[in-house]
């Protein structure tokens, strides 16, 4: 899922309540390339990533098999 929205300011708000949220439910995570990642499942991963650019400022959440990590980071 991509979330885009008008200021940084908003992003930084959405990452940080998005990386709560996850810490909580998934337990803690691990720094992968440009993003975070926590464990799921056996096999799944869920990752947030910082997006933005100057002009579009935004997130992506992504729920992948842990085979397809690399292609996402």
């Amino acid at each position: 899922m991509d979330v885009y929205v008008e200021r940084k300011s908003a992003v930084d708000s959405l990452f940080t309540e998005f990386k709560t949220y996850f810490s909580r439910k998934y337990g803690k995570n691990t720094v992968n390339g440009k993003g975070l990642v926590w464990k799921v499942q056996d096999n799944k991963s869920a990752v947030l990533q910082d997006v933005s650019t100057e002009k579009d400022p935004g997130i992506k959440i992504l729920f992948v098999r842990e085979n397809e990590l690399k292609t996402v980071l």
